[in-house]
């Protein structure tokens, strides 16, 4: 006997055999329909109300699921569809709220949670790994109705997200500086750094740092001048992630080092603009006593 091609057996564990069975991307795309029918029950399963599952799904028809999805015995497909109907918002506001914790303390619980339910049907992950459930909340926020309150919220939600992104990237060994120095000036000019892929810059003309730690320590009352923007720097240092201020002549010296600017380049046009080289010299021994240089080349 002739075994099924693995996707119809996928597709027979999952649905009923009607006369023209779907695809497995169709079976995908109708369970994705019905179980982002539900708003109530996905709303009630964020809010931990224990019987959610056991509702049937708003909007989508019990005949059609029926038709299509395989239930528990003696129970309706209504019933099985509802579980995921419940489970799948829940599972991805748990993962958005570990990323943007401070989001959720300045919007309140439940205005986080309705904003869970529209960013999950407007942003369905794309990725396997829920840590990059978020990847595109900072994008979404910025044509969401919650901007309007705190316009603010969509460069909190990329420092957040680039907190997140740092914990999660991989530490390197960092540079040995002590050869740099044996370089003729020639040589220093013309090399190139390489950063921690842990470092990044959020430029905003919002005070995203002090934002951060004052809603962070507190109820989330926002307790800061929003007055001055400034650029904040993000890196991890062993397991820990640190957060810090750069002023414009620093972010200006690192964007341009990381976009692979030469470092005699990056000082001529940093002293061009009237910056002192002992200034942009005692950064750069900043960022490599902190470590965030991890090699360096001049070809």
């Amino acid at each position: 006997m002739q075994a099924s091609p693995p996707e119809d057996r996928i597709t027979s564990i999952l649905l009923r055999q009607p006369a023209s069975p779907p695809s497995l991307l169709d079976a995908q795309r109708r369970m994705a329909a019905w179980v982002g029918a539900s708003p109530p029950t996905a709303r009630a399963a964020c809010e931990g109300e224990a019987d959610a599952i056991v509702r049937g799904p708003v909007g989508a028809s019990a005949e059609t699921a029926d038709a299509f999805v395989r239930g528990p015995v003696g129970a309706s497909a209504d019933i099985a569809v509802a579980v995921y109907a419940a489970g799948y918002p829940a599972r991805i506001r748990e993962a958005l709220l570990e990323t943007f914790e401070v989001v959720e303390r300045i919007v309140g619980a439940r205005a986080f949670t309705d904003l869970a339910l529209r960013y999950a049907v407007a942003c369905p992950p794309r990725s396997w790994n829920l840590n990059d459930a978020g990847d595109s909340m900072p994008a979404f926020l910025a044509s969401d109705v919650l901007a309007e309150t705190f316009p603010f919220l969509p460069d909190l939600a990329e420092l957040e997200l680039r907190i997140a992104q740092s914990f999660h990237a991989p530490v390197e060994d960092a540079a040995d500086l002590a050869e740099l120095s044996q370089w003729t000036a020639e040589e220093q000019a013309a090399a190139v750094l390489r950063f921690q892929p842990s470092l990044f810059v959020v430029s905003s003309r919002w005070p995203l740092a002090a934002l951060w730690r004052s809603a962070r320590s507190g109820s989330g009352a926002i307790d800061v001048d929003l007055s001055s923007g400034g650029h904040a720097i993000v890196w991890r240092q062993d397991l820990d992630v640190m957060l810090g201020d750069l002023d414009d002549t620093e972010a200006a010296a690192l964007a341009g080092l990381r976009a692979g600017s030469r470092l005699g380049v990056t000082m001529d046009a940093l002293c061009a603009r009237g910056v002192a080289a002992d200034q942009v010299a005692r950064f750069f021994r900043r960022c490599a006593q902190l470590g965030l240089i991890t090699s360096f080349t001049n070809h």
